[in-house]
């Protein structure tokens, strides 16, 4: 097993379990860093929903890959596509709008190097038989 792989999987289920329980539990609070203005029930119910259920599912499955040696490689695909799909999506956002905030611009270039070191690794990661 790739001890790097396994570490990086773990940081990455735990920042993602860490932003999963904030956005569950404080979606108004965690979302104004961001400025997300959640004005609306419904809409804290949706950042609830996507940005705090499913962040700790993603966060639970990755932990669960770094634990089984089978499922390590297919853990880090996944983090380095969540990675970076965050990095796309909010570097065509600050595209787009033309607004680029100094927390916006840190965790684009967080998630872009993030999604690099992840995917070194997982080239680096040799495929396994079976889970």
């Amino acid at each position: 097993m790739n001890l790097f792989g396994k570490i990086l999987l773990y940081l990455a289920s735990a920042m993602l379990g860490v932003m999963g329980i904030l956005f569950l539990f404080w979606p108004r609070w965690i979302g104004g860093e961001v400025a997300l203005g959640l004005t609306a029930p419904a809409a804290a119910t949706d950042v609830r929903a996507v940005y705090g259920g499913f962040e700790l599912g993603v966060a639970i499955f990755l932990a669960y890959c770094a634990t089984h040696q089978g499922l390590q490689r297919i853990g880090l695909l996944a983090a380095f596509l969540g990675a970076f799909g965050f990095a796309v999506g909010r570097g065509i956002g600050m595209w787009v709008e033309g607004s680029v905030t100094a927390i916006h611009r840190a965790m684009f270039i967080f998630e872009l190097t993030s999604a690099l070191v992840v995917w070194l690794v997982y080239r680096r990661t040799p495929a396994t038989v079976s889970p």
